[in-house]
């Protein structure tokens, strides 16, 4: 899993952010100067975040349900041939 973060000033420019978070943002450090987030109130605040890159979790989970829908496809038919469906 790759961990990406980034570090904002209370004007929403980053003053940090490691490769891994532009790319799963997909922007370069100079396209990010715009993020910032407000309370209710208005009154800014800065940022420290961690991201995690889940697409190869996500790639596996979508991989083991192909898995699964093909092995009980070939089940289903084996037991309808075997019952004589």
């Amino acid at each position: 899993m790759t961990e990406a973060f980034a570090i904002l000033d209370t004007s929403g420019r980053i003053q940090e952010s490691n490769r891994a978070y532009q790319t799963i943002m997909g922007y370069s450090e100079e396209e990010m100067s715009t993020f910032l987030i407000r309370y209710e109130a208005g009154n800014p605040i800065g940022m420290w975040a961690i991201v995690h890159d889940i697409t190869e979790q996500k790639r596996m989970e979508e991989e083991r349900r192909r898995i699964e829908t093909r092995t009980m496809a070939i089940v289903r038919s084996a037991l309808n041939r075997a019952l004589g469906c």
